[in-house]
């Protein structure tokens, strides 16, 4: 069974200034929600993280910090 953020697409790989997307969350876990696809990039080779804003129900809910297991 493949892993939930191995379902997640990634789309800064194929448009790295996109700044707005849909996505669904698949999973709500300890660490935080999982989408379906993102463009939120996660930390690597010392480069924090995107941040920014997801907007649920009309509710602004502010991303610290994007991971990726």
């Amino acid at each position: 069974m493949m892993g939930p953020c191995l379902a997640t697409i990634h789309l800064y790989r194929d448009d790295s200034y996109l700044k707005e997307f849909r996505a669904r969350v698949v999973s709500i876990t300890d660490r935080g929600l999982v989408l379906d696809k993102t463009a939120f990039h996660p930390d690597s080779g010392g480069v924090s993280s995107d941040t920014g804003y997801l907007v649920i129900g009309g509710k602004n809910y502010r991303v610290l910090k994007a991971i990726h297991d």
